[in-house]
């Protein structure tokens, strides 16, 4: 589902979004500090919890580099978008990109306070070393928190 609150970001941050959907009610936080609670009519009834918001996800290939993508945590499932725009009007992923946090380990880098990677915990076919940038070293660690939270391992 989209959400009309991720607009609350700023768009030139890569700060952390975490919202909770429970019964028609969202709350909106930046690393845990609360932004606003706001009623939303057409919820579906349940609880569904989504991280959501702006990194720098380096591309694929020796001389890639970073580009600015919105990604989503839903359901142990890491997403990413050019805009939240395209998230929000429900346009598929960048390149079709689903991927299985829980087939992944999130670590910081070591010397680089706003790295972080994704690993695969075992190398398949298809599977790729994911490389982001954060604007914080808090906002790093908050990003490898909820990588976890959605099923991914740390080293």
């Amino acid at each position: 589902h989209a959400c009309c609150f991720s607009r609350f970001l700023d768009p030139s941050s890569s700060h952390l979004l975490r919202f909770s959907v429970v019964h028609q009610l969202v709350s909106l936080s930046f690393v845990g500090i609360s932004v606003c609670q706001h009623s939303l009519a057409n919820m579906a009834d349940g609880e569904d919890e989504v991280t959501a918001g702006w990194l720098m996800k380096k591309g694929e290939g020796v001389l890639a580099g970073y580009k600015r993508r919105y990604v989503v945590l839903d359901n142990g499932v890491m997403s990413y978008y050019k805009s939240i725009d395209d998230y929000e009007s429900g346009q598929k992923p960048l390149k079709d990109n689903r991927i299985n946090i829980s087939e992944y380990n999130a670590m910081p880098v070591k010397n680089e306070e706003t790295h972080f990677v994704l690993n695969p915990k075992v190398k398949q076919p298809g599977q790729r070393v994911w490389e982001f940038k954060t604007s914080s070293k808090a906002t790093r660690d908050a990003w490898v928190v909820a990588f976890e939270s959605e099923g991914a391992t740390s080293k």
